[in-house]
């Protein structure tokens, strides 16, 4: 059993959403409290960083996933590996900060495929004066 994660990005929509109820006169909602909450982990004897991927009916295994940023060109300019069992999401937010502190006012765009279609990082990809694009 392993301890379940909050979102990257609760602190964050937390701000957002006190900010909008102190401009209506409203008391800010306090922070979550950490609930003690487990769940099931699959852990491999050999590999025990590698994370149990669960895709469909036919493909369970464990792997890595490799979260790569790449330019209009297609060479990579940087990445993440991390444990399947990890969701884009998740990882966004340390992959995003990295690039961005190494080629800041350099990224004009971004195009992101399903698995980062979320509001935190759509918000954080504008928040940065980049456009972001949802890949097909």
């Amino acid at each position: 059993m392993i301890q379940k994660e909050k979102s990257v990005f609760e602190k964050e929509v937390l701000e957002v959403i006190n900010e909008d109820r102190k401009e209506n006169d409203k008391k800010p909602l306090p922070p979550q409290k950490q609930k003690d909450e487990k769940k099931r982990k699959k852990e491999s004897k050999t590999d025990p960083d590698s994370g149990w991927l669960n895709k469909g009916e036919k493909e369970h295994n464990f792997s890595y996933n490799s979260h790569a940023v790449c330019d209009r060109h297609g060479f990579i300019l940087g990445q993440v590996l991390k444990p399947s069992n990890i969701h884009d999401s998740q990882i966004f937010k340390e992959v995003f900060e990295r690039i961005n502190d190494r080629y800041e006012g350099l990224i004009e765009a971004a195009g992101l495929d399903a698995g980062y279609k979320t509001g935190p990082i759509i918000k954080a990809i504008s928040d940065k004066r980049d456009t972001p694009f949802n890949a097909l």
